[in-house]
């Protein structure tokens, strides 16, 4: 069996979409149709600092939220992604490097698992912010 073959399994046995609650964090996992390469997305409510804030909204010292957190490939999106009223920001798994599956393009697929281990060190990095920040 090839990579892709192999890939392909993998896919249809972790589904297309995972939520879960990480602390007081809403995390979703969403795969792009179009791509077949997994998006984590870490859901704020309207406590947290950063809601309602763009990635390139300047946090302190002239870095901005996507310069303060780090997490594969970048934050890539920030906005009202469902209809839950959360705020989310997510990234995506693909950049050079990552395997994504309608091009076959060889690199690394990023998992379900991956992606989950990605959003804890979001989780993480969002918490400690949260109790350390104050943005006007």
């Amino acid at each position: 069996m090839n990579y892709k073959d192999r890939v392909m399994v993998l896919i249809k046995m972790e589904g297309n979409e995972k939520t879960f609650q990480c602390g007081q964090f809403l995390c979703r996992i969403w795969r792009n149709p179009a791509l077949g390469t997994l998006n984590g997305y870490i859901g704020v409510d309207k406590s947290f600092p950063l809601y309602g804030k763009g990635l390139d909204y300047v946090v302190y010292d002239r870095k901005t939220v996507r310069d303060v957190f780090r997490v594969h490939g970048g934050l890539t999106y920030a906005g009202k992604k469902w209809n839950d009223g959360r705020w989310y920001f997510g990234f995506d798994t693909g950049h050079p490097g990552d395997y994504i599956p309608a091009l076959d393009n060889g690199g690394t697929y990023r998992d379900m698992n991956y992606v989950k281990e990605q959003l804890e060190s979001l989780v993480d990095q969002f918490s400690r912010f949260s109790v350390t920040k104050k943005v006007k």
